[in-house]
Parts: structure tokens; sequence; C-alpha cells
């Protein structure tokens, strides 16, 4: 299973993935099934040396809850939510 949408092999997803952007402007999509695929937690903390910023970076994704988060981190989801809403006070 990948982001909830798709179920099969890579060579699947990555067939799926181009309909996708074929049919982009089809209103029987959800949209969700439109949005581009997000990336795993374990990569995007892998983009960044600093952890409050791939916690930030993962939030923005709209995908991750604060508590997702927290739990990859390790993080209470309020020290998540606190790293997020510094941020957003910047």
């Amino acid at each position: 299973m990948k982001d909830q949408i798709y179920l099969g092999d890579e060579a699947f997803v990555t067939e799926m993935r181009k309909r996708i952007r074929k049919e982009k402007d089809d209103l029987n999509i959800p949209k969700q099934q439109k949005q581009p695929m997000t990336k795993p937690l374990s990569e995007i903390a892998a983009q960044y040396k600093d952890r409050s910023t791939a916690i930030i970076a993962a939030y923005k994704t709209g995908v991750y809850s604060q508590r997702e988060i927290g739990a990859f981190y390790q993080l209470h989801p309020m020290t998540t939510g606190a790293i997020v809403r510094k941020n957003k006070h910047s």
C-alpha cells in the first residue's frame, strides 16, 4: 500500500502515477489521489541535518500529523507541536 492510494508493486505504482498526471483535471478522481506522493518520514529526515527543520518540513507536507511525526522522532506530540508553532511565529 502506498499513501493509502495504491496497492501493488513499484511498476504498478509508477504506471498509476503516470495515469493520474494525464487525468489531472478529471473531477471523478478524488483530490487526495491527485496529489503527488509524499516522501516517507525517513527520507524527509535524511534531507535535513537539523531535526527541527525536518519536523517542520514533514508537517508542511500536510500528510503527517504532529502525533505521527512525534512518534517517528520519539517525541511527545506536544513537543512536536511546539517546534511547529515556533516556526509559524518566526
